[in-house]
C-alpha cells in the first residue's frame, strides 16, 4: 500500500504515537482525521511531498483542516520552492491578493488557503481543475485590469455562500448539488476567456427575473442599457445568480444559460428583446425548445414563433380542445423531427416546415379546428416525397417512409458476408418494415382515414367508428409518433394494444388534468395501480421509451444476471435511443478503434519516468490520486499498468486526429438533466 511521507512523520506528527510498521496503515485509517489527511496526501506529487514532509507545523495545521485538505489538497503543487498557482505566473498576483501570502512562501500560502473552513481552497481547487479558457474566465483576464481584483473577490464571496449548507469538515465528500464550481465548469467560453452567446447583463437580468415563474411572456423592446446592464456577465455575476437561489430556480437558470450558449453560440447578436423572449420560451416550453434545437431551427425569431404558437395552444379555453390541439401539434412536430433525423429533410426544409406549422391560426374556442388536418394533407405530406405506389394509405405511408429515412439519396446498399451468408444492409428499409408492422399491431385508423373524416366528412372506418373526427386524428397522430419509439413489433409494449392511447400530458401520477408546466416537460414513464404509461410532452418521447430501442440478441437461453448498474443501464438505453445511425460513419468508428489502439500502445510502453507519467495522466484525464497510483504501480506492480486505464481513457491517450475529432461526438453518451 502506498504511504506518502516517511513513517516517522506519521508517528511523530500526525498520529502522535508510536506504531509498528505493520500496523501503521491500520492506525492511519482507523482515525478519521489521519485518514482524511492520508487521502489528501495521496494526491500530491513527490516534489510537493518533499517540501511538505519536513514542515511539521504545516502538517499539524492541515490535520486540523483535514476535511478541506482531503478534497482540495490535490491542487497544492510546489515546484522549486514556489506554489504553482492556477492560471500560471500571470495569476500569482491575484492569488496573493486573495490569500494575503506570497506563493514564493509555500507554508504561509497553504495555511491561508485552508483557513476558515477551506472556502478559498474550494475556489482554488475549482479554478485549478478548469481548462485554460475557463480559468481565464474565472480569473477575469478579459476584464479591465482595474476591476479584476474586485470581481475575483466577488467570486470568492459566492463560494462563501454555501458555508451553511456544506460544512466541509463534517461532510467533505458531500457537496451541494448546484454550486459555483459546477457553474464554472459548464459555462461555454472562448479561448480568451469570454462567455459565448448573448452575454449582456441587460439580457440576463431580465431572463433571470422571476425565473421560478414558468409562464411565457414577451419582452418589450429594450432601451439603452444602464451602466451596470451594459457590462457583459462575468464569472462572479453568473455564479451568484445561478448557485445563490434555491436549487430549483438555480437549475432552471443554468439550463437556460446552457441552452442559450448552444443555440446562439457565436452567431451575430440578435435583438435583445427577441433573445429574452426566446429564452423565456425555453423556461415555459422546454421540450419544444429542445426539439427546435435538435432540428437546427435555432434563430431567435424561429424560437419565438414556436413559443408564441405553444402559448396560443395553452390559451385554448376548453380543456378537451386544448389537450387535443397540444397533442396534435406535439405529435406532428415529433414526426417532422424524426423525418429530419432520418436524413429525408434538410435543415432548410425542416425550418420551412416548422415555420409553416407554427404559423397556423389557433382560436381560443376551437383550437385548430380543421386547419392542421388541411396542412398535413396539402403542405406536409407533399414535402416528404412520393409515397409507395398503390399504397392504400398514401399520406400515412409517406410519413412512415420519411421517419424511416426510406427514399433518401444514398450510396449503394452495402453487402456483408456473415457465417457463409450474404446480407444487404439497408437500415431504412428495415425500419420502414418495422414501422408498418407496429402500425398493424396498434390497430385503429390510418392517417388517411382520419384526415378524410375531418376534412371530407367520410366515415372513419372500423378503427374509428363512432369517434369524433378530431379525436380520431389526435389518436392517429400520437400513435404514428409512438410507432417510431416502441421498438420490436413483437415486444411487450405492443402486447396490450395501442399504448399510445394511454399517454397523458401530466408527469405526476394521480392528477386528473394536465398542469401547464407538465404539458411541455420531457416525458417520463409512470407506473401506478392503473398500469404503465408515459406522461408529459410527446416531444422527446425517446427519453422515456429508450429502453424499448434495445433488443435481446439471443432469446434462446435464460439471460445472465445484470452486470450494469441501473444508472449505467438507463444511460446505455438512452444513448441507443438518441444515437442517429445516419450520423455515425465507418471512418469515425475506425478512428475511435485506432485511437484506443494507440492509447493502449502508449500505456504499454510507459516507464517510471515522472515527466512522462504526468503527460500521460493529463492526456488521459486522470485525477491526481490515480496519477500517483499509476506512478506507484510502475515501480511496484507494472503488470497492472494498462488495466488501470478505462477504454475512454485509452481513447484520449491515443489522441484522435483533429480532422475527425468533432465528428466523434455523434458516438457520445447521452445525458439528461437531473431535477
Amino acid at each position: 500500500v502506498p504511504l506518502p511521507l516517511d513513517p516517522s512523520i506519521w508517528r511523530d506528527t500526525l498520529l502522535e504515537r508510536q506504531t509498528p510498521d505493520g500496523q501503521l496503515i491500520a492506525a492511519i485509517l482507523s482515525d478519521r482525521r489521519t485518514a482524511l489527511v492520508y487521502h489528501g496526501l495521496a494526491a500530491l506529487d513527490d516534489e510537493t511531498l518533499g517540501w511538505l514532509g519536513p514542515d511539521r507545523e504545516t502538517l499539524r495545521y492541515l490535520r486540523h483542516q483535514a476535511g478541506a485538505f482531503a478534497v482540495f489538497g490535490r491542487s497544492v503543487r510546489v515546484n522549486a520552492g514556489r506554489v504553482v498557482v492556477p492560471g500560471g505566473p500571470d495569476a500569482e498576483a491575484a492569488w496573493q491578493t486573495l490569500t494575503g501570502a506570497d506563493p514564493a512562501r509555500p507554508a504561509a500560502f497553504v495555511r491561508r488557503l485552508f483557513k476558515d473552513g477551506g472556502r478559498l481552497a474550494f475556489m482554488y481547487d475549482t479554478v485549478a481543475h478548469l481548462d485554460p479558457a475557463r480559468q481565464r474566465f474565472a480569473l477575469g483576464t478579459a476584464l479591465p485590469p482595474a476591476s479584476r481584483a474586485e470581481r475575483l473577490r466577488a467570486l470568492l464571496d459566492v463560494f462563501e455562500m454555501g458555508r451553511v449548507e456544506w460544512n466541509v469538515e463534517t461532510r467533505p465528500f458531500s457537496r451541494r448539488p448546484l454550486d459555483a464550481s459546477l457553474v464554472l465548469s459548464l459555462v461555454a467560453v472562448t479561448e480568451r476567456g469570454e462567455p459565448r452567446g448573448p452575454m449582456a447583463r441587460q439580457i440576463w437580468t431580465r431572463v433571470f427575473h422571476d425565473s421560478e415563474e414558468t409562464s411565457f411572456s414577451e419582452t418589450a423592446p429594450m432601451g439603452a442599457p444602464s451602466n451596470g446592464d451594459a457590462l457583459p456577465v462575468d464569472a462572479a455575476w453568473l455564479a451568484a445568480r445561478i448557485s445563490g437561489p434555491s436549487y430549483d430556480a438555480g437549475r432552471h437558470r443554468l439550463d437556460t444559460l446552457l441552452f442559450a450558449q448552444r443555440v446562439f453560440g457565436d452567431a451575430p447578436p440578435a435583438d435583445p428583446a427577441l433573445v429574452v423572449t426566446a429564452l423565456r420560451g425555453f423556461t415555459a416550453f422546454p421540450a419544444l425548445m429542445l426539439s427546435m434545437e435538435r432540428i437546427g431551427a435555432t434563430s431567435a425569431l424561429a424560437l419565438v414563433r414556436a413559443a408564441r404558437h405553444a402559448a396560443d395552444l395553452d390559451s385554448i379555453k376548453s380543456d378537451q380542445e386544448r389537450e387535443a390541439s397540444i397533442l396534435q401539434f406535439q405529435a406532428t412536430m415529433g414526426i417532422v423531427e424524426r423525418a429530419q433525423r432520418s436524413g429525408i429533410l434538410s435543415r432548410e426544409a425542416v425550418e420551412a416546415i416548422v415555420l409553416s406549422l407554427t404559423s397556423l391560426p389557433v382560436t381560443r374556442s376551437e383550437g385548430y379546428e380543421t386547419r392542421l388536418a388541411t396542412w398535413i394533407r396539402s403542405d406536409l405530406t407533399p414535402r416528404l416525397g412520393k409515397p409507395v405506389l398503390d399504397a392504400s394509405a398514401p399520406a400515412e405511408d409517406a410519413l412512415l417512409a420519411a421517419m424511416a429515412g426510406s427514399g433518401r439519396a444514398r450510396h449503394a446498399v452495402p453487402v456483408i458476408e456473415w457465417e457463409g451468408q450474404r446480407y444487404s444492409v439497408d437500415p431504412p428499409a428495415a425500419e420502414l418494415r418495422r414501422l408498418r408492422r407496429v402500425r398493424e399491431r396498434q390497430g385503429g385508423s390510418t392517417l388517411d382515414a382520419a384526415l378524410a373524416a375531418v376534412l371530407d366528412g367520410k366515415p372513419a372506418g372500423e378503427g374509428g367508428r363512432g369517434k369524433n373526427p378530431r379525436v380520431l386524428l389526435t389518436e392517429t397522430l400520437v400513435s404514428l409518433l409512438y410507432a417510431a419509439h416502441l421498438g420490436d413489433p413483437d415486444g411487450q409494449a405492443l402486447q396490450a394494444g395501442d399504448v399510445a392511447r394511454r399517454h397523458t400530458l401530466t408527469t405526476v401520477t394521480g392528477l386528473t388534468a394536465a398542469r401547464k408546466s407538465d404539458v411541455w416537460m420531457l416525458p417520463r414513464e409512470q407506473f401506478s395501480a392503473k398500469g404503465w404509461r408515459v406522461g408529459g410532452s410527446l416531444l422527446g418521447l425517446e427519453t422515456a421509451l429508450g429502453r424499448l430501442a434495445m433488443r435481446r440478441l439471443d432469446s434462446s437461453t435464460m439471460p445472465l444476471a445484470p452486470r450494469l448498474s441501473t444508472n449505467e443501464r438507463n444511460t446505455l438505453m438512452l444513448t441507443a435511443a438518441l444515437m442517429n445511425p445516419a450520423a455515425v460513419t465507418d471512418a469515425t468508428r475506425d478512428e475511435i478503434a485506432a485511437a484506443i489502439a494507440r492509447g493502449r500502445a502508449r500505456a504499454t510502453a510507459l516507464r517510471p519516468d515522472r515527466e512522462e507519467v504526468d503527460r500521460i495522466a493529463r492526456a488521459a484525464g486522470l485525477s491526481e490520486w490515480r496519477r500517483e497510483a499509476l506512478a506507484w504501480a510502475l515501480t511496484h506492480d507494472p503488470s497492472t499498468v494498462v488495466s488501470r486505464f478505462s477504454i475512454l481513457e485509452l481513447f484520449w491517450l491515443g489522441v484522435p486526429r483533429p480532422a475527425v475529432r468533432a465528428s466523434l461526438d455523434d458516438w457520445g453518451v447521452a445525458v439528461l438533466t437531473l431535477t
